[in-house]
């Protein structure tokens, strides 16, 4: 017990009981990270709605990539524009939407993986409601089709390892 004390002192005693590291404190580092978080789960909780659409993919690495919106709202048995603007840099950060029910999103994901590059990692599955091509960092593409009938769908990115974070709620009403 007296050698953690002694040992305590000497630490503080070191540094001045300041915890600093490259001149920002734990606190400031802390308050940096939670500014972050909330503006990426503010920005994701976002809701679209209307017939012409425009979401962002943003994130420049698996960790922070989501979606602008956490849900969309369509009216039914209507055409609707879908544009999908690709805000990332990074090679690998190639995005797509995809369109699909609930309980079908991630055998849809697991399906894509296997459908490939060349078909842009969608499944040829009936279970895809619709789908947009690729869109490559710094890109966008549209996706234009009729909605389904009213009820709740997914909207996914089946680039390999993307659905788990870029999904959200597709809702017809």
């Amino acid at each position: 017990m007296a050698s953690a004390i002694v040992l305590g002192f000497f630490v503080s005693s070191c540094n001045n009981g300041s915890s600093t590291t490259n001149g920002t404190s734990n606190a400031d580092s802390t308050k940096k990270m939670t500014d972050t978080t909330k503006s990426a789960a503010s920005a994701a909780g976002k809701v679209v709605k209307g017939t012409d659409i425009t979401i962002h993919a943003v994130g420049n690495d698996m960790s922070v990539m989501h979606y602008d919106a956490s849900e969309i709202d369509v009216p039914a048995n209507t055409k609707v524009k879908i544009t999908l603007i690709n805000d990332a840099t990074d090679a690998s950060m190639q995005h797509n939407i995809v369109i699909t029910k609930p309980a079908d999103k991630d055998s849809v994901a697991m399906h894509g993986i296997s459908a490939g590059l060349a078909k842009g990692f969608v499944p040829d599955d009936k279970t895809v409601v619709a789908a947009s091509k690729l869109a490559l960092p710094g890109k966008s593409v549209v996706l234009e089709f009729t909605t389904p009938a009213a009820g709740e769908y997914s909207f996914i990115c089946t680039y390999p390892g993307h659905n788990m974070k870029m999904q959200g709620k597709f809702i017809v009403q």
